[in-house]
């Protein structure tokens, strides 16, 4: 039996009975101070009065309620959660979700009304909820807390970028996911980074006018709650220099008109800017920027006194002006000179002139006559210049003009002129001609002379003078008796005297005429010709007169000279003789006798061979003279071989030849009896004489003809020929090729016979007709297979078909209505003729032609014909032509 109570309360007897040692109680929801006694009982259910000691008491709270709110709060990434104190409750549990997903629970217990977590990983629309807990259990969950996030650290920046616009400096940056502003290093060249006192936001920083840095470049990092990310790459470098210095005093040049200036590298410059003053003038820019150490001014106005100054810029400005250069002056350009005057004392000459304002000096130039003026190098101060022992000079003046470095003045005008002639030179040697009797002398012009002087001398005899004074350079003497190796002298002289005489010109003979020559002798060695004489004295060439026969001498174009002339492969001559004179230069001798005569027969040109058939017929052109002709033939490339005869005339003919090969002919002309042309002919075409081809032979398989020949070697191709009966013989148009030929479907014929010849590639049939062959007969075959209209009878205006089936031919041809023939290529078919519409018979006719272009019908007058027959409707009315 059990008794139990709360606190100190009175003892309630439990309705129930328990067994054992112990009991347990499930889903006690609260007690309070609750203590428990027994009492034994029996199985008579009688128990003792005796009750135990109360137990000791226990307690059960209720379940505390969920608590009123929770509620999430961020300090960096430090998080604090708060939540209501739920009545009852000893502690509380925790779950939580991000964004929308599923609640997780929390593996810990909460106690008090807040919990801290530093140093929170990123989180993402966390959310929180939570219940009151004690011994009897756990409330419900409690409403969401607000959502918090926390970002993740920003990732690694890309590297910025510097720039500079004159001493502006802009930095730029891409944005980075998650950064709330991004942190800064920099340094300069190679140095230690060192850090920004600031942060920054957006993607660029601008620094107005900024200090002078060297080699400045940037890091970045970006930051946000959760911390920093990794420091960016190193930005491009940049560099603002100071100021430069002042730079040193410039060094001014001057080369003619051109101005130079130059001056020392200043640090940190990127250009310079110059200006100038002439005199006490003021200073004035001219250089707004250039960034070498020097330049130059070409062709500069004359200036007095000119200065410059130099400063060194860049981007931060420039410095102080330099100290001003030395002073250049350039002067203006001389004036024109006045016409200097030249004297002349023996060979020295003397030149003066008038001083120019502003020359440095003076250049000079000369000529001679109206001659091309000569410039004289080096130039010349003063007022005057002399020359001594001048060699000659003719008409020289001088002009002279003044110059400074700015440049020259004009040409003065040209002085007088002055003449220093030399005596002449001595005189080339002399040339001396001869024609005939006639002496000619001619030499070189000299300088300086005003006339020539001549001497002679004959052999070893003494000088004489022949000219005292000529002024030409040539001389002729005719008619001179003979001499023998006179030679000349010349000598130059003028108002100064003569030069030295020449060198001996060359020596000049004149012969007396030649005596009259011995005949001279003329010989043969083929057709070479060779005329002979004997020389004689003083001759110094020989004339020659021809003749043929009898007849007159005629005088050859040129002269001659040796002993004897050849003429090879000479001209046909007959019955030549010759006679010859000696000659020089004062006339010729008697001419010769004639020598003996020669006659020379020409070359025959090649003959021609023709053939007819078998007949073979030579010819050749006569030559003049000739009373016969001497034949040599030849078969092929074999030896030449005489004729057994002589021949006559223009031509040789030759019937029935037997057959050759190639065989050629040359000839030779004769004059008389042994007395022929030294050269054979040149060959004359080569013929072929073919036996003929043995007779075709013809025979029959059904209505194909067949016919067969025997080939000939060396030939291309045959042409046929055939006849009916006893006709006349016939040229098949085609060629045939082979040893036989086959025509199908022969049409009708009647003793029918070929014969044949053979032809060669150019077409050239040489060969006979063969004998003919055997005659063969074909009897009346159905050809006309199909020739009619269907159907045979129309009414006017209607149509009716011609079917047509031809055997054995090749092209057909049909007569129009304006009596023209068209072809028909096709032997069998069909076609839709024209509608009639006057009531007639329409005759069609044909005719056709086999492969070897025999006519069919055979008789010209005979045709092909089907007739169509046109009659007149049956039912009153007229019928209308419709078109």
């Amino acid at each position: 039996m059990l008794q139990y109570r709360d606190g100190d309360g009175a003892w309630q007897t439990s309705g129930t009975k328990y067994w054992g040692t112990s009991y347990t109680w499930y889903g006690i929801t609260s007690l309070n101070q609750r203590s428990y006694r027994m009492a034994p009982c029996s199985d008579s259910q009688r128990c003792s009065s005796s009750w135990t000691g109360p137990s000791n008491a226990i307690s059960i709270s209720p379940i505390p309620p969920a608590p009123s709110f929770v509620s999430a709060s961020l300090s960096g990434n430090n998080l604090t959660l708060s939540w209501g104190a739920a009545s009852g409750a000893t502690y509380y549990k925790l779950q939580y979700r991000d964004g929308s997903g599923s609640w997780n629970t929390s593996g810990g217990t909460y106690y008090g009304t807040s919990n801290y977590w530093s140093n929170v990983p990123p989180l993402s629309l966390r959310s929180y909820r939570m219940a009151g807990c004690n011994g009897s259990g756990c409330s419900g969950w409690s409403a969401a807390s607000n959502a918090i996030s926390i970002d993740p650290v920003p990732r690694t920046m890309s590297a910025p970028t510097s720039s500079l616009n004159g001493n502006d400096h802009t930095l730029s940056w891409s944005a980075v996911a998650y950064s709330d502003y991004y942190q800064l290093e920099y340094r300069d060249g190679a140095g230690a980074w060192n850090l920004s006192g600031g942060t920054y936001t957006g993607t660029s920083k601008l620094w107005v006018d900024s200090a002078p840095v060297h080699q400045r470049s940037y890091r970045m990092r970006a930051c946000n709650e959760s911390g920093c990310g990794a420091w960016s790459a190193a930005s491009n470098a940049i560099t603002i220099d100071p100021v430069p210095g002042t730079v040193a005093t410039p060094a001014a040049g001057l080369s003619g008109n051109n101005i130079s200036l130059s001056w020392s590298t200043v640090t940190y410059s990127d250009y310079y800017q110059i200006q100038k003053k002439d005199g006490s003038g003021s200073w004035a820019m001219v250089v707004n920027s250039i960034s070498s150490t020097s330049t130059t001014w070409n062709n500069v106005a004359p200036v007095t006194s000119r200065v410059f100054q130099v400063r060194a810029c860049n981007e931060s400005g420039c410095g102080a002006w330099s100290g001003a250069s030395s002073a250049v002056t350039i002067d203006p350009v001389p004036g024109a000179m006045a016409t200097p005057s030249v004297s002349l004392s023996g060979n020295d000459i003397t030149l003066s002139w008038a001083a120019v304002t502003y020359a440095d000096n003076y250049q000079l130039e000369y000529r001679n006559g109206s001659g091309a003026w000569t410039p004289v190098s080096g130039t010349y101060t003063g007022t005057s210049k002399q020359w001594l022992d001048v060699t000659p000079v003719s008409a020289r003046s001088y002009r002279m003009r003044a110059c400074n470095e700015s440049g020259c003045g004009s040409w003065s005008a040209a002085s007088n002129t002055i003449t220093i002639d030399p005596v002449p030179g001595t005189v080339a040697t002399p040339a001396a001609g001869l024609s005939g009797n006639n002496i000619s002398l001619s030499w070189s012009t000299v300088t300086y002379s005003d006339y020539y002087q001549i001497q002679k001398k004959d052999g070893s005899g003494s000088w004489a003078m022949v000219v005292n004074s000529i002024s030409s350079t040539s001389t002729t003497w005719n008619n001179v008796a003979p001499v023998t190796s006179r030679v000349f002298q010349v000598r130059a002289c003028n108002e100064s005297g003569c030069g030295a005489w020449s060198g001996a010109s060359n020596a000049v003979t004149i012969d007396p005429i030649p005596g009259a020559m011995s005949a001279p002798k003329s010989s043969l060695d083929g057709n070479d010709h060779t005329l002979s004489w004997t020389a004689v004295t003083y001759a110094d060439y020989y004339q020659l007169e021809y003749r043929d026969g009898s007849g007159t001498w005629n005088l050859a174009g040129t002269n001659y000279t040796g002993t004897s002339k050849l003429w090879v492969d000479s001209a046909p001559v007959n019955q030549r003789s010759y006679r010859m004179r000696a000659c020089n230069e004062s006339g010729c001798g008697a001419w010769s006798g004639a020598s003996n005569a020669v006659s020379i027969i020409a070359m025959m040109q090649a003959p021609t061979a023709t053939l007819s058939h078998n007949d073979l017929t030579l010819a050749w052109t006569p030559l003049e003279g000739a009373v016969h002709y001497l034949l040599q033939f030849r078969d092929g490339q074999g030896d030449w071989k005489n004729a057994g005869t002589t021949y006559s005339g223009d031509n040789k003919e030759w019937l029935n030849v037997t057959p050759l090969f190639a065989r050629s002919y040359r000839m030779k002309a004769c004059i008389a009896q042994d007395v022929c042309s030294w050269e054979w002919s040149a060959a004359s075409n080569a013929v072929t004489v073919y036996a003929a081809i043995g007779a075709p032979q013809a025979k029959l398989e059904g209505n194909d003809l067949i016919l067969s020949w025997t080939a000939v070697s060396g030939m291309d191709h045959y042409r046929l020929e055939f006849r009916d009966g006893q006709g006349d013989w016939r040229l098949a148009t085609q060629q045939f090729y082979g040893s036989s030929q086959r025509w199908v479907n022969v049409e009708p014929l009647s003793d029918r016979s070929y014969r044949m010849r053979a032809c060669d590639t150019a077409g050239q049939c040489p060969s006979p007709w063969s004998a003919p062959s055997n005659a063969v007969t074909v009897g009346a075959a159905n050809i006309i297979k199909t020739f009619e209209w269907t159907p045979a009878t129309v009414t006017v205006g209607q149509a009716a078909t011609l079917n047509w089936d031809i055997a054995g031919m090749q092209v057909c041809y049909e007569q129009q209505a304006d009596l023209s023939w068209s072809e028909i290529n096709l032997m069998s078919g069909a076609r839709e003729g024209e509608k009639h519409y006057t009531p007639s018979t329409v005759e069609t006719k044909w005719y056709c032609t086999d492969t070897s272009g025999v006519r069919y019908p055979r008789n010209v007058g005979e045709f092909i014909k089907a007739n169509l027959e046109v009659t007149p409707l049956s039912a009153p009315g007229q019928l209308r032509q419709v078109k």
